[in-house]
């Protein structure tokens, strides 16, 4: 039944899809043939992007690019037909000069350039550049004039040379990237860690290792560290380095995320959102599952209600006893497990576990 109904939402998602394609064809006079080429991929007579959704961020870019439209339209895109993150400027790995070129290629419609083929060479330049840099400060030895000429070593167009600029310019905004979404999951965590619950012990654990069994290593490993930055810490020296977090990239992954930390309904949309992604969709007959079953747990477990306005949302009137505090975080850490065994009992796959 649930795949007979998902198959109906995604054809309707097709449908809108390819209307939007026919009428910017028409509109433009850019044929799907003209969009392959911009592409560099070969023509067929049934394109694959039309017959069916684009599932890569890359692709629906390049799409976009070559019909020039705005970054808007292209960050509809991604999140309504890609169910993917909306482009992020603070992401100089990668978002960062998607965006640089997009706008490029809307405000310059005469042109023959081909914004969308500059991709590679600007995202290596620009990391290049941020490396640089960050080796430089950190490392104590700033000197203008060497960090200079290790710019210069970069050998770039006109375009990434701009990109060089920018990320020159404005080093500082781009390790605070996610910070929002990121704070908001470290109050959640920093509320468990505080209670003596964590892992069934009765004495106070604090480690992030004790919540393994309910997080999933690669949740620990995104948790680490301080929310402030996106840098990863050197394990040895201790010192930030000029690796990053690896951000999940699949929404499926961030809902798992939420879940294992007790979020319910309108906190997971809340963190999707911060996170640039949609929130959860009625229309979607899984999210539709999902959302029906956190509401029946919500109003299960009162006290867990009850903790999270006191700690998250911090209304200090609320009084709760120790043990109080201590069931809730329990209600919220099982949340995630209990779910998948409610799926398994209606044998319905459950997608939120070890991604």
């Amino acid at each position: 039944m649930i795949s007979r109904v998902k198959k109906m939402v995604d054809g309707r998602k097709l449908k809108q899809w390819q209307k939007e394609l026919k009428q910017l064809s028409e509109e433009t006079g850019i044929s799907f043939e003209d969009v392959c080429r911009y592409l560099d991929v070969s023509y067929a007579r049934d394109v694959g992007f039309y017959v069916k959704l684009p599932m890569k961020r890359r692709t629906i870019i390049g799409i976009g690019m070559a019909y020039k439209r705005p970054l808007e339209t292209i960050n509809r895109w991604i999140t309504y037909y890609g169910m993917k993150r909306r482009l992020y400027s603070k992401d100089v790995s990668e978002d960062m000069i998607w965006i640089y070129l997009i706008r490029r290629n809307f405000n310059d419609p005469e042109t023959d350039t081909n914004y969308f083929a500059l991709y590679d060479e600007c995202q290596q330049a620009a990391f290049e550049t941020y490396v640089t840099l960050w080796n430089e400060i950190t490392s104590g030895s700033l000197n203008t004039d060497d960090v200079d000429r290790r710019l210069e070593e970069i050998t770039v167009s006109p375009e990434a040379g701009n990109i060089k600029d920018f990320v020159v310019n404005n080093l500082d905004s781009f390790k605070t990237a996610y910070a929002k979404p990121r704070k908001y999951l470290a109050q959640y965590l920093d509320c468990i860690r505080s209670t003596n619950v964590v892992a069934g012990n009765k004495g106070r654990s604090d480690s992030l290792i004790s919540l393994r069994g309910w997080l999933d290593d690669s949740m620990i490993n995104y948790l680490s560290g301080s929310p402030e930055t996106i840098h990863v810490t050197d394990r040895v020296t201790r010192k930030r380095t000029a690796d990053m977090k690896k951000i999940p990239k699949s929404r499926k992954s961030h809902i798992a995320t939420a879940l294992a930390l007790g979020m319910t309904r309108g906190e997971i949309d809340h963190y999707l959102e911060l996170m640039g992604y949609l929130p959860l969709n009625e229309d979607d007959p899984e999210e539709e599952i999902l959302i029906k079953a956190l509401n029946k747990w919500d109003e299960e477990h009162p006290l867990q209600r009850l903790f999270k306005e006191k700690y998250i949302n911090g209304d200090d009137s609320i009084q709760m006893e120790e043990e109080e505090e201590h069931q809730a975080v329990s209600d919220m850490l099982m949340l995630r497990q209990e779910l998948r065994d409610q799926y398994k009992r209606r044998k319905l796959k459950f997608d939120y576990m070890k991604l």
